[in-house]
């Protein structure tokens, strides 16, 4: 489908599923989990990589004002003493995507920079970060019972180390080298079609 429509569709059947998630019981598992609000996050994510594509750049103090401004948000939510908040997408999704806007449509610093060049290797391996941190999380959270440690301050940086370490290793030696074995045919594909014996004569 063109971008745009495929777009449009994917918003609508994301926001009807949203809107009918009162409804299955939990005996329909699969339609409760794919019908949760939480869903709506991914439309604030699509929606922020179509800002960044089109261009859409704010000033460093912008940047710094609207990421600071949704991890406040995020802070103050959290904070709250009932943590069964309804509409998650609005606490806590709109402040994500207002921190993740404040810096992904901020000036990007220069490739030389140590600190980038990692925070760029660590973007790179989000899709994998996203998939592998629930299961790190849980072994972190198994050794740290097993080592009877009690600083839980230490708890969050570790599942943090240990996920963005995970997710780096796993996206150079098993994410990259499969995404390029599946690539193949498409790159031969487009080989064959921009071969100069096949372009027909002028």
């Amino acid at each position: 489908m063109p971008l745009r429509a495929g777009l449009a569709l994917l918003a609508g059947i994301i926001t009807l599923g949203a809107a009918a998630c009162p409804f299955p019981s939990d005996q329909h598992w699969v339609l409760k989990y794919w019908s949760d609000p939480v869903m709506l996050e991914f439309l604030l994510g699509i929606g922020l990589a179509g800002l960044f594509m089109r261009g859409a750049r704010l000033s460093v103090r912008q940047g710094a004002l609207l990421a600071l401004g949704g991890f406040a948000l995020l802070l103050a939510a959290t904070a709250w003493p009932d943590r069964s908040l309804p509409l998650r997408f609005l606490w806590a999704g709109i402040p994500a995507a207002m921190t993740c806007a404040g810096f992904a449509l901020a000036p990007q610093p220069t490739r030389g920079h140590w600190l980038y060049d990692r925070a760029v290797r660590i973007a790179a391996a989000g899709y994998v970060l996203f998939l592998a941190h629930p299961f790190v999380i849980n072994l972190v959270a198994l050794a740290w019972r097993k080592a009877d440690a009690h600083a839980m301050l230490l708890f969050v940086p570790a599942t943090l180390a240990a996920s963005m370490a995970v997710a780096v290793l796993a996206h150079r030696w098993l994410e990259k080298p499969l995404n390029r074995l599946l690539d193949k045919p498409r790159r031969r594909k487009s080989e064959i079609a921009g071969s100069p014996a096949l372009v027909p004569a002028e």
